[in-house]
């Protein structure tokens, strides 16, 4: 072996484990989940959106497939706005709440990759009303709880 594969290999097992990613059944992604959707509801609850009407329904992806989460999920939120996913669906451009036709926003965490062991990188997609996004949330253990501080920005040198 010569020393520069030497040195990939070592570099390699390195980095391995610090962006990896954890299935969501884990106790600590549970809570990185968590603390996403609640940066989300808070992010796209505005008064504004309250006055409107507008729901926020939540959904995390499993596999490339967004499975709702349970009735019983939503609890932790005491959010009479927030919905489980399979309570929306996307009609004509538009997603909405299915019994009432509100307008809403379809929210979905996906991957966990962990930059730290307090510091996971979730990425978080967004659909609603004729747009729809993707892009990677920072989250942080402080103190004894997770929280999401928001969009991680990487910018390109001009």
């Amino acid at each position: 072996m010569t020393r520069s594969t030497a040195a990939c290999v070592a570099l390699a097992v390195l980095t391995a484990g610090t962006s990896r990613a954890q299935p969501l059944h884990d106790a600590t992604a549970e809570e990185v989940t968590e603390a996403t959707f609640r940066q989300q509801v808070a992010f796209w609850l505005t008064d504004h959106a309250r006055r409107s009407g507008t729901l926020v329904c939540l959904s995390v992806d499993q596999s490339g497939v967004p499975r709702s989460v349970t009735q019983e999920y939503l609890q932790r939120f005491r959010e009479p706005s927030v919905r489980r996913g399979a309570d929306c669906e996307n009609r004509a451009g538009s997603v909405v709440d299915r019994a009432t036709g509100r307008p809403a926003v379809m929210v979905t965490v996906g991957a966990i990759s962990w930059a730290a062991p307090d510091e996971a990188w979730v990425t978080v997609r967004y659909d609603r009303k004729l747009s729809s996004g993707s892009q990677q949330y920072r989250v942080v253990k402080e103190q004894a709880r997770w929280i999401c501080l928001g969009p991680i920005v990487k910018l390109s040198p001009a």
